[in-house]
C-alpha cells in the first residue's frame, strides 16, 4: 500500500511541475521582432544586442565599465538597444530585398551556413548560453544572416546589379591592392649528428646563397621559378618548397609570410626576381605582374566578391541603414526587448570583451 501512495505521490508531484514550468513559460515573450509572417527570436536580439555591447566595449580603457559610458552623445544602455534593433531591422530588410529581386531569401537549411555556425558555435557556446542565445538563434542572427548579407551584396554590386560596380575599377584595385608572387627557399639551420637544430657552417650558408643568387639570375633570364625550384630541391635532395599565391598585404599577413619578404614583395617591382635572407632561410622570390594574374583572380569567386566589397561595402552599409530606417510593417516585441537587461553582459572584465566563465545569469536560452 505504501508502494502505492509513493507511486502515486510522484505522479502528482510530476503533475504540478509541468504545470508550474508552463506557468513560466510565455510564448510572447520568446521573439522580438516581425515582419512579413516571420518572427526573429529573441536570442537572436540579445545576440544582437552583445555585439553592439562588444562593439562599445572595444572603444573604451581597460577599466572603464560600458553602461556607464557614452556613445554617439547617447548614454550606452540607449545605444547598445537602438543597435540591437537597427541590427533586427536590417536583417528583415535585407530578406524583404531578396524577395524583391526574386531571389532565395530563407538560408535555414543551407549547408554553408550550418557550417559557419558549427565552427562558431564551439567558440562561442558557453559565452552565448549564459547571456540567453540558442544555438539556432545564433544561427539565424549571425550565419543565416551574413549569408543573405553577401547574396544582396553581389546581386546589386555585381555583373548587371542595379549598383554594378564596373569592372575596370575591379581592375584598378586589384593592381594597387593585390601582389602575385611566386617563391622556393632553403634553410640556413639544419640537424647535426646530435639531432641538434642548428645553424649550417659558414661556407656552406655561403655555397648555398651563390646557388641560390644562381637560380635567380636563371629566372631572370626566363627560367620557369617552379622548375628551377624543383631542379634546386632534387640536386640537393630536399622536399620542393615551391610557393605560389595572389593576395592583398593583409592576406600575406594571413598567411604567416615573415615579415621581411612580405616588405621585400611590397616594394619590388613587377616582374623582379630577388633574393631575400631571413633569419633562417634564404628565399627566391619572383613579383609576378598583375597582368599574368589578374584574369584569373577576378575569376576566383572569393577574391572578386572580397574586392567588390572593398569598393562598395561603405555604399551597401548606408543603404542597409536607410532601408532599414524607413522599413515599414514590423511589429516590434517591446515587452520581450524590455525583458533583456544589459547587465548580462556585465559578467565580464571591465571592458566588456571577457566573459566570466565562474558565473552564469540563472536564465535559459531562447
Amino acid at each position: 500500500m505504501k508502494k502505492i501512495a509513493k507511486a502515486v505521490l510522484a505522479v502528482l508531484l510530476a503533475a504540478a511541475m509541468v504545470l508550474s514550468l508552463s506557468a513560466c513559460y510565455n510564448e510572447n515573450l520568446t521573439w522580438a521582432a516581425e515582419y512579413n509572417g516571420e518572427r526573429l527570436p529573441v536570442g537572436s536580439y540579445i545576440y544582437y544586442l552583445s555585439s553592439a555591447y562588444s562593439s562599445l566595449a572595444s572603444d573604451l580603457s581597460g577599466d572603464e565599465r560600458v553602461l556607464s559610458a557614452e556613445k554617439d552623445g547617447q548614454k550606452a544602455e540607449d545605444w547598445i538597444r537602438a543597435e540591437g534593433k537597427k541590427d533586427m531591422l536590417r536583417y528583415f530588410f535585407v530578406k524583404s530585398e531578396l524577395a524583391r529581386l526574386g531571389l532565395p531569401n530563407d538560408m535555414s537549411d543551407d549547408p554553408s551556413s550550418t557550417s559557419l555556425t558549427n565552427t562558431y558555435w564551439s567558440l562561442l557556446e558557453n559565452s552565448m548560453t549564459e547571456y540567453g542565445v540558442s544555438k539556432d538563434s545564433f544561427d539565424i542572427a549571425f550565419s543565416q544572416y551574413s549569408a543573405l548579407r553577401v547574396r544582396l551584396f553581389e546581386a546589386l554590386y555585381g555583373e548587371g546589379g542595379e549598383k554594378e560596380i564596373p569592372e575596370e575599377d575591379l581592375r584598378s584595385y586589384y593592381t594597387e591592392n593585390y601582389y602575385g608572387y611566386e617563391y622556393f627557399s632553403d634553410s640556413t639551420y639544419a640537424y647535426d649528428d646530435e639531432n641538434q637544430y642548428t645553424e649550417k657552417p659558414e661556407e656552406e650558408v655561403t655555397e648555398m646563397k651563390e646557388a641560390l643568387e644562381a637560380c635567380a639570375e636563371e629566372v631572370r633570364g626566363g627560367a620557369s621559378l617552379a622548375e628551377v625550384s624543383a631542379k634546386y630541391a632534387e640536386e640537393r635532395e630536399l622536399e620542393d618548397s615551391y610557393v605560389t599565391d595572389v593576395g592583398t598585404e593583409d592576406d600575406l599577413r594571413g598567411a604567416y609570410l615573415p615579415s621581411d619578404l612580405i616588405v621585400a614583395i611590397r616594394e619590388m617591382a613587377e616582374d623582379e626576381v630577388r633574393v631575400v635572407e631571413l633569419s633562417s632561410n634564404i628565399v627566391v622570390v619572383h613579383k609576378l605582374p598583375a597582368a599574368q594574374t589578374v584574369e584569373d583572380s577576378l575569376a576566383d569567386d572569393t577574391v572578386r566578391t572580397n574586392i567588390l566589397f572593398a569598393l562598395g561595402e561603405e555604399d551597401f552599409d548606408a543603404y542597409l541603414d536607410a532601408g532599414a530606417e524607413n522599413l515599414t510593417g514590423v511589429t516590434l516585441n517591446e515587452a520581450a526587448m524590455r525583458r533583456c537587461d544589459l547587465n548580462r553582459f556585465a559578467k565580464t572584465t571591465p571592458n566588456g570583451t571577457m566573459p566570466d566563465p565562474t558565473e552564469a545569469p540563472e536564465s535559459e536560452a531562447e
